[in-house]
């Protein structure tokens, strides 16, 4: 599936999540009710722009909260060097990005870049972004009262729980392969959600990656404890029997594709494969 506030966004009611969003004092609602807010932002013709100066404060005022729907949304590229450039021309890549780019000037010496895109050598740290926090908090939710073998409940928590693994899962493969270094994952298509044990989820489907949205195979394989995500293993793409290369999948066969993965699953040859964190604390391995 797509990332949920691109699915319920509605510029019709911007301002209604405005001031849902500044009655809010939960940091989980705020942080997905900014990103429909911006998102809503991005649709309406003008982009709302009468609206950017509340906006802007409300981000400025949370600081690191949003800090990761500032950058995504402000379209920023870290170069080989550590630096950081700003993508395109000065009206960006959406509507809401000169918005979003205001916010950033203005944070950028209070959101920490390195903790939130990681280099190659710091696996260890994706387990501890504020993403990560953030998934692991809403998988606890979901799992409470499912049985092993159950599907994930269809929910405004599992949406919440995909959007915070979108981060977690590309923070993880950027981590560990120089050519996913700009990876950025859109939302997932999934076949598959399962309980695979106590604090235990698999998720099997496609997933867009950016730019321009191509489809690629993902497994994802999550244990959760009570102080966040104590271990992730995150397969993407499947190689090309051939030439042996990733080959991303046509958006006209994602639905053949994701079907066909539910059948096939244990066949897959991953182009790209990353596990983070002590398989010493799980209670029993993930089933394949």
């Amino acid at each position: 599936m797509q990332d949920w506030p691109l699915l319920v966004a509605d510029p019709a009611r911007v301002e209604e999540f405005i001031e849902l969003y500044e009655a809010s004092t939960e940091d989980e609602e705020r942080f997905a009710l900014m990103e429909l807010v911006l998102c809503s932002l991005d649709e309406m013709p003008d982009a709302g722009k009468s609206l950017w100066p509340r906006v802007e404060e409300l981000l400025v005022i949370a600081g690191p909260l949003h800090a990761y729907p500032v950058i995504e949304w402000s379209c920023v590229e870290e170069e080989t060097d550590g630096s950081w450039t700003l993508e395109g021309e000065d009206d960006g890549l959406f509507a809401v990005t000169p918005l979003a780019r205001r916010a950033l000037l203005r944070l950028r010496e209070e959101i920490q870049f390195t903790e939130l895109w990681l280099p190659a050598d710091s696996f260890e740290a994706v387990l501890g972004t504020r993403a990560a926090g953030l998934a692991s908090q809403h998988l606890e939710a979901l799992l409470a009262n499912l049985e092993q073998g159950s599907s994930l409940p269809e929910t405004e928590v599992l949406h919440q729980f995909l959007s915070a693994m979108e981060r977690v899962v590309a923070d993880a493969l950027r981590a560990r392969f120089d050519e996913l270094k700009r990876l950025t994952i859109d939302g997932f298509r999934l076949e598959r959600t399962t309980v695979t044990g106590p604090g235990k989820a698999e998720l099997l489907g496609l997933c867009y990656l950016l730019p321009d949205s191509p489809l690629a195979p993902i497994c994802v394989r999550v244990v959760s404890r009570l102080d966040g995500i104590a271990w992730i293993q995150c397969k993407l793409g499947e190689r090309d029997s051939d030439t042996g290369k990733f080959e991303p999948v046509p958006p006209n066969q994602a639905a053949k594709e994701s079907h066909r993965l539910g059948q096939r699953d244990a066949e897959i040859e991953w182009a790209y494969e990353v596990e983070i964190g002590d398989k010493a604390t799980e209670s029993a391995e993930p089933s394949d």
